[in-house]
C-alpha cells in the first residue's frame, strides 16, 4: 500500500498541474488572439492603402485631362474639387474628341454604420494624442463622433466618360462583410495655386475592436505643362 501510494500523485500535486495547463491555455489563447488582430490590422492596412491609391489615380487621371488650366473649381476649406475634363478618345468620332464632362470628388460626412458602434468617436480619436500628428485632411472635414468620412464622386455630362469604378471611396461595407479588414473611411483635401494642385488624402482603418488608424497619401499636380492631346479610358 505504501508503495502504490509513492507512485501515485497527491492532491496538491495534481492541483498544481490543472492551474499550470490552465495558465499555458490562457497565453496561448491570447497569443493566438494577438497574432489574428495583428493579422487583420495589416490586411486592414493593406486595403485602406489599395483605397487611396486608388482614388488618386482617378483624380490624377481627371487633372491631367482637364480642357484647360482653369478648367477646375476647389469646394469651401478644399474639401472638394470640380473638374471639366475632356472626354475619352472616340476613334470612330473624331469630330467629339474635344467635348467634356464634370467630375467633382467630394468629401463628406455620412451618418457612421451601427456595426461601427463599439469604435470610439471619430472626432474623439482624432483630438487624442495618438493621432495628434495624423488625418489633417479628416481634421479639416470634422465629422462628429456620429458620423464618417466618405469621398462621393459626381458626374455631369453625356458621352465618352471612361469607367469610375466606384461613385463612393472607400468602397461601401456590405452587411455581411467583415469590417476588420478594409477601410471604413475616407477624406480627399485640395490646395490650389498657380503652378499646381496638391492632394491629401486620409484613410481610417480599423485597429482591434475600439480605435482608428489613419493612412495619408501626398500628391502634387503641375498646373503649367500642356494637357495630353489624345486620351485613354
Amino acid at each position: 500500500m505504501r508503495g502504490a501510494a509513492a507512485a501515485g500523485y497527491s492532491l496538491i500535486e495534481v492541483m498544481v498541474v490543472v492551474a499550470i495547463v490552465g495558465v499555458l491555455g490562457t497565453l496561448g489563447s491570447r497569443l493566438m488572439r494577438s497574432i489574428d488582430e495583428g493579422e487583420m490590422q495589416a490586411k486592414a492596412r493593406s486595403a485602406a492603402n489599395q483605397q487611396n491609391e486608388a482614388l488618386m489615380r482617378l483624380i490624377d487621371r481627371d487633372l491631367r485631362f482637364r480642357s484647360n488650366n482653369t478648367s477646375y473649381l476647389l469646394a469651401p476649406q478644399g474639401l472638394g474639387i470640380t473638374v471639366t475634363r475632356r472626354q475619352s478618345l472616340d476613334l470612330s468620332d473624331l469630330d467629339a474628341a474635344d467635348q467634356s464632362y464634370q467630375v467633382g470628388f467630394i468629401s463628406r460626412c455620412m451618418p457612421r454604420p451601427p456595426r461601427l458602434n463599439t469604435f470610439q468617436g471619430l472626432k474623439t480619436q482624432l483630438q487624442s494624442p495618438r493621432l495628434a500628428s495624423a488625418g489633417a485632411c479628416l481634421k479639416r472635414l470634422n465629422c462628429n463622433n456620429g458620423q464618417m468620412p466618405e469621398v462621393q464622386i459626381n458626374l455631369a455630362g453625356a458621352g465618352q466618360i471612361p469607367p469610375y469604378p466606384n461613385r463612393t471611396y472607400p468602397a461601401q461595407v456590405g452587411a455581411a462583410d467583415s469590417i476588420g479588414d478594409r477601410a471604413l473611411g475616407q477624406a480627399v483635401c485640395f490646395e490650389a495655386t498657380a503652378e499646381q494642385i496638391h492632394i491629401s488624402i486620409d484613410t481610417i482603418y480599423p485597429s482591434g475592436r475600439e480605435f482608428y488608424q489613419v493612412i495619408s497619401h501626398e500628391k502634387s499636380i503641375p498646373l503649367t505643362v500642356k494637357d495630353f492631346q489624345i486620351l485613354p479610358h
